[in-house]
């Protein structure tokens, strides 16, 4: 799977890889596929190998968050940083949101706030929207949903 997703976060668009033991016609593979998966998941294409996982490099999420407002969001991200503490191999790791958020979007929606977010997602750098989420609203009981949309590769085209 590139990129498997956090437990919380869904997706759209999402890719995996696998090898067959035999050649068989896409349609039929995909078909195949979908007869055996569980209600709600659902293969929209297969392709034959084309770019590697590796050429991942961001990803855009979209975050519905209860009870906050893009006037929220905007005083948040007017801070000349916004340090946060990130888990990494290594340990824990100061990192500034701010440097590390490649593009967002914040609109007001009814009981909350719509907020698009483009983030490093690969294997030379990754920031997860729940960190950002949980940095911009630490109440214990902030509610949000989170979905992964696509995938960019280095030149910021879709995956």
């Amino acid at each position: 799977f590139a990129a498997p997703l956090a437990l919380g976060i869904s997706g759209e668009r999402e890719y995996f890889e696998i090898k067959t033991t035999e050649e068989m016609p896409l349609d039929e593979m995909k078909e195949r596929l979908n007869a055996i998966l569980p209600r709600g998941l659902k293969i929209c294409a297969v392709t034959e190998g084309g770019k590697s996982f590796n050429d991942i490099e961001s990803a855009r999420y979209e975050a519905w968050i209860e009870g906050k407002n893009a006037a929220d969001w905007n005083k948040f991200f007017s801070a000349d940083s916004i340090p946060t503490e990130k888990k990494t191999k290594r340990g824990m790791e100061t990192v500034d949101l701010k440097t590390e958020i490649l593009g967002w979007d914040a609109k007001d929606v009814e009981d909350g706030l719509s907020l698009t977010l483009h983030l490093p997602c690969g294997n030379r750098k990754n920031l997860s929207p729940l960190l950002v989420i949980k940095t911009f609203a630490p109440e214990e009981e902030a509610f949000y949903t989170v979905v992964r949309k696509e995938f960019f590769d280095e030149q910021r085209s879709r995956f």
